[in-house]
């Protein structure tokens, strides 16, 4: 199925988590609307639930995908697979979770 995605718009309504689940999701060449990067993100994190594997290709072109790579960074578990000059593959988890996960570890350990 193809359709179009506008970043962050109506995505719980458009793609529901419960019926929409992914095994991977690749992001290539997506940072270029620079006013809509935080939208991105939360598109991003809306798609990579726990157990989605997402692989995203970036080429630095101007300060804003810097900032925006370390918002990326914090909202998932990460790590670079290709560094090929300005072009950079990562890939990236869900840290969706964790924090439920840690309190149920804590009362456990009580």
């Amino acid at each position: 199925q193809v359709a179009a995605l506008s970043w962050g718009y109506d995505l719980e309504n458009t793609y529901p988590p419960s019926i929409y689940r992914y095994d991977y999701v690749l992001a290539a060449d997506v940072v270029y609307h620079h006013a809509f990067l935080d939208e991105l993100l939360v598109t991003m994190k809306h798609f990579c639930k726990p157990g989605t594997t997402l692989i995203w290709a970036n080429r630095v072109r101007i300060e804003s995908d810097l900032v925006f790579t370390d918002n990326f960074h914090k909202a998932f578990h990460s790590s670079l697979l290709l560094e090929d000059g300005e072009m950079k593959i990562y890939t990236a988890t869900s840290r969706e979770g964790e924090d439920v996960d840690k309190n149920k570890l804590n009362r456990i350990k009580a």
